[in-house]
C-alpha cells in the first residue's frame, strides 16, 4: 500500500488545495556530491523533555537528547535499512559472545551455571564535561567501573529506574532489587570491572542483553556527578560520552547542541550542533518548516500533510515508514471500573479502529495487538476485537453497568490529531452510554502520571520500539515485574501468571521458532484480558528541506541526526 497514493486519495477526498506549495521547494541545497562539514540541524518537537537522566529518562522526547549526547558499549550501523537492525561495537571495541561456565556463588558457595560476557573497552574515549563540578576536569576518562555504575544505579531502589528489571539476569541484581533501605548490596557481583575490561556474569540466558545495553539506561555515568548533583539535577544535566554536548537547555523552550570536540569518532560527524526547539505546536512547527527555520518536519496536522504530500515537487524530499510502535489508550487495573475484565473488553469492543485509521489519513494502520507489523514474533492470526457496540453495551451490562458511567480520559495536548481520536473515542463511548471527560495534560506530566499507580484510570498510551525483539513489547509492558507504584513500564498494572510464565520461558528459549510460539501464545492472552485498547500502528511520514542530507528515519532511534550534512549554503531553487 503507497503511503503516497493514501495520501493523494486523502488530499482529494479533502477537497484540500494548497497553492502556496504548488512550486515545491523554494531552495536548494549547494550541489555538493560528497559531505561538508558544518552547520547546526534545526527541528523543533511539540512537547517538552521530562528528564536528561539516563537512568531514568524513557520516553521518546527525552531520548532525543540522550542519543546526540551518550554512547554505550554497543550501538546500532550507522546505515541502516527499515527494521534490519544491527549491531556494532561502540564504546567497546568487540561484540563478546557468551562464555557457559560453572562457578562457585561468592555469597552461598553452591556450583551455578552462569553466561560470561567480556568487554573491552576503547582506548581514549572521555566524557566531555564544559562545565565540571568544583575539582573535576572537563575531559575525564571513561572507565570501566562508569558502566558498572550505570548498570547498578538501574538496578538500585533508590533510583526508581524503569529499567530496573532489564538487568535482572545479571549475578546479584535481585539482591540489589529487592534491598530496603540500607539492608543490602549497592554493587552486583556479576558486574565486574577490572583494567580494561568490564565483565558481566549473568545468572540465567538472555537473548536480549546485547540490545539492552544498547539503550541509553546503559550509558556510563560517573558517581561524583551523581553525587554532586543529586537525582534531581541530573534531569537539567548532561556530561557527554557521545558526538555532542549540550550548551544551553531552557526548560520547555529549547535545548542546544555542539559537537564534542573530544569524541573518539569525531570524524564521522559533520554537522557543528543542532537545535532542538521544544513545545512547539504542530501547525506552527509546519510554519516554520516552510520559512525555513527548520530543517526537516514530522507530525504534521492531517491539512499540512495532505498540502505537501499532494505536490510532486516535494515528494524527492519526504520520507515514509511504517513505525515500530503501538498507540491507544491503557487502562488502570487498579482503579475501579477497569478492575473487570468485561468492561475492558466493551471499551474494546466499542471503539472504532477503521474510523480511527480514516482520521490519520493513511498515517495509522489499525492494531489487533501490541506486536506491529515488522516485529519479528508478529502474528498475523492473531484474534482481535472487532467494532460491535452491541456486544460492548451488552458486556457493561453484565459487569453492573446498564446505565454506562461517566469517566475522565486523560489525553497529551494541545495536538490537533490526538483531539481528533480523543473526540471520535469520546463518541464511540457514547455509543454505550460511557460518557467522557476529556481531561488535557503537557506530556511530562502525562507520562509521569501514566506511569504512577492510581493515577490515571483510562488515558492514551503507546509503546515505540526499544530494541527489534517482542520481548520488548511484550514484557516490558505486561510483564507483572514491571508493575511499580511510580516509573512502571507496565503502566496497565497488568497481572496474569499465565502470560507471565510464557514471558518468562521465553526470556530464556535459544530455539527461535519455540521463542516465537511462547510470544504468540502470550500475546493472545493479553488481548483477551485486555489491559489495553491497541488501537492502530503509525506510519510516520516526515519531510526534509532539500539541503538536509543522508537523513533516513531510524527503526529505533527515530530522530537520528547524529551522521546528517547540511548542503549549504542554500540556494534559491
Amino acid at each position: 500500500m503507497a503511503a503516497a497514493l493514501l495520501l493523494a486519495a486523502a488530499a482529494a477526498a479533502a477537497g484540500c488545495k494548497n497553492k502556496s506549495l504548488s512550486a515545491g521547494p523554494a531552495y536548494v541545497g549547494a550541489g555538493a556530491t560528497t559531505p561538508t562539514r558544518g552547520g547546526t540541524l534545526r527541528f523543533s518537537i511539540n512537547d517538552g523533555i521530562k528528564s536528561l537522566d539516563p537512568q531514568v529518562a524513557y520516553d521518546e522526547y527525552s531520548i532525543y537528547p540522550l542519543h546526540y549526547t551518550m554512547d554505550t558499549l554497543v550501538g546500532y550501523e550507522k546505515t541502516m535499512s527499515p527494521n534490519a537492525v544491527g549491531l556494532i561495537p561502540q564504546l567497546a571495541t568487540n561484540m563478546p559472545v557468551a562464555e557457559e561456565r560453572t562457578m562457585k556463588h561468592p555469597v552461598s558457595g553452591e556450583d551455578i551455571e552462569v553466561w560470561v560476557y567480556v568487554f573491552h573497552l576503547r582506548d581514549g574515549i572521555t566524557f566531555y564535561d564544559p562545565t565540571p563540578p568544583p575539582g573535576m576536569a572537563k575531559v575525564r576518562p571513561i572507565e570501566p567501573r562508569h558502566f558498572k555504575y550505570a548498570i547498578e544505579r538501574c538496578l538500585d531502589p533508590d533510583t526508581s529506574s524503569p529499567a530496573q528489571s532489564f538487568f535482572e539476569a545479571i549475578g546479584g541484581a535481585p539482591e540489589m532489587i529487592a534491598r530496603e533501605g540500607d539492608k543490602g548490596p549497592r554493587e552486583a557481583w556479576g558486574l565486574v570491572a577490572e583494567g580494561r575490561d568490564l565483565t558481566i556474569i549473568l545468572t540465567k540466558p538472555d537473548p536480549t542483553l546485547m540490545y539492552k545495553l544498547a539503550m541509553k539506561f546503559a550509558s556510563p555515568i560517573e558517581p561524583e556527578v551523581v553525587k554532586h548533583y543529586g537525582a534531581d539535577g541530573l534531569n537539567a544535566h548532561e556530561v557527554s560520552s557521545g558526538p555532542f554536548y549540550v550548551t544551553s537547555y531552557d526548560r520547555d523552550i529549547r535545548i542546544q547542541f555542539k559537537k564534542n570536540p573530544e569524541y573518539w569518532d569525531k570524524d564521522s560527524i559533520y554537522l557543528d550542533g543542532i537545535d532542538m526547539q521544544l513545545m512547539v505546536e504542530r501547525q506552527v512547527g509546519f510554519m516554520k518548516f516552510r520559512a525555513r527555520e527548520t530543517d526537516v518536519v514530522d507530525r504534521m496536522t492531517v491539512q499540512d500533510l495532505l498540502s505537501i504530500g499532494e505536490e510532486p515537487a516535494w515528494q524527492p524530499y519526504l520520507l515514509r515508514d511504517k513505525s515500530i510502535d503501538i498507540y491507544g489508550e491503557r487502562f488502570d487495573l487498579t482503579m475501579k471500573p477497569f478492575d473487570d475484565k468485561r468492561v475492558r473488553q466493551a471499551f474494546n469492543y466499542a471503539i472504532n479502529r477503521e474510523h480511527l485509521a480514516q482520521l490519520g489519513y493513511g498515517t495509522m494502520l489499525p492494531a489487533k495487538g501490541p506486536l506491529p507489523p515488522g516485529m519479528p514474533g508478529y502474528n498475523p492470526e492473531l484474534r482481535g476485537y472487532a467494532y460491535d457496540p452491541v456486544k460492548a453495551k451488552a458486556l457493561l451490562v453484565e459487569a453492573g453497568y446498564p446505565d454506562g458511567f461517566e469517566l475522565d480520559y486523560f489525553i497529551t495536548g494541545p495536538d490537533e490529531k490526538v483531539e481528533k481520536i480523543a473526540l471520535s473515542v469520546q463518541a464511540d463511548m457514547a455509543r454505550v452510554g460511557v460518557r467522557l471527560k476529556i481531561k488535557r495534560l503537557t506530556f511530562p506530566v502525562h507520562l509521569a502520571a501514566r506511569m504512577s499507580a492510581g493515577k490515571i484510570p483510562f488515558g492514551l498510551d503507546s509503546w515505540v520500539q526499544d530494541f527489534p525483539d517482542p520481548s520488548n513489547f511484550l514484557e516490558f509492558l505486561f510483564h507483572s515485574k514491571y508493575r511499580a507504584p511510580t516509573n512502571a513500564v507496565n503502566s496497565s498494572q497488568y497481572s496474569n501468571p499465565e502470560v507471565d510464565k510464557l514471558l518468562d520461558a521465553a526470556a530464556v528459549e535459544l530455539d527461535p521458532a519455540k521463542r516465537t510460539e511462547l510470544y504468540h501464545q502470550a500475546e493472545q492472552l493479553i488481548v483477551d484480558d485486555a489491559p489495553w485498547v491497541f488501537e492502530y500502528h503509525s506510519v510516520r511520514v516526515e519531510a526534509r528541506q532539500p539541503w538536509l542530507m543522508d537523513y533516513k528515519m531510524h527503526p529505533v532511534w527515530i530522530r537520528d541526526f547524529r551522521y546528517v550534512w547540511l548542503d549549504l549554503p542554500s540556494r534559491p531553487r
